[in-house]
């Protein structure tokens, strides 16, 4: 079973592991399946192999919010709609992650891609308020960050490959 080269989803989803890994690169990719089959009509081997040249990388900036509306990226040629936008607010005294509040593109939010920018509709407040009548810092309140995953351009490029191959575990009796 062959694929032409394409946009291709990498993901490790069929994984008995408790991690999982979904990204869309630019390459091949070519499936396997053997005529053999189990006693559930599935193939007895399965073997998976994709290959990509990456000239993009994913990204994860989390920057202190500040009161303002303009925040920049550490990168610069950001890959237009890649971005996921979220404000986090962390105990002030723990800094566990009490809650996360997604943000909308062009209703919370617009990018500039070409220079890594970000520009809010409103302001960002740099705490939340945490409920807390007495309190000995200036700014009452929980901290506010601005958590962006993000892709962007690579000076050079890399070389992806993938490679999965799945057999059912063979028992023996000794």
């Amino acid at each position: 079973d062959k694929a032409p080269p394409g946009a291709k989803a990498a993901s490790t989803s069929k994984t008995r592991f408790m991690s999982a890994y979904q990204r869309t690169l630019y390459g091949g990719r070519f499936l396997y399946r053997s005529a053999k089959t189990n006693s559930r009509g599935e193939p007895d081997t399965e073997a998976v192999v994709f290959g990509a040249e990456v000239r993009q990388g994913h990204m994860r900036d989390e920057l202190r919010a500040t009161g303002g509306s303009l925040y920049y990226l550490s990168h610069k040629d950001v890959i237009e709609g890649s971005e996921r936008l979220t404000l986090v607010v962390r105990d002030k005294n723990t800094g566990l992650e009490l809650s996360r509040v997604p943000q909308r593109q062009n209703f919370d939010y617009t990018v500039k891609y070409p220079e890594g920018r970000i520009v809010f509709n409103r302001p960002l407040s740099s705490v939340l308020d945490g409920g807390s009548l007495a309190d000995d810092q200036i700014l009452q309140g929980n901290p506010v960050f601005l958590q962006v995953d993000y892709e962007a351009i690579l000076q050079g490029f890399d070389r992806y490959i993938s490679v999965r191959l799945c057999q059912p575990c063979i028992r023996t009796t000794i």
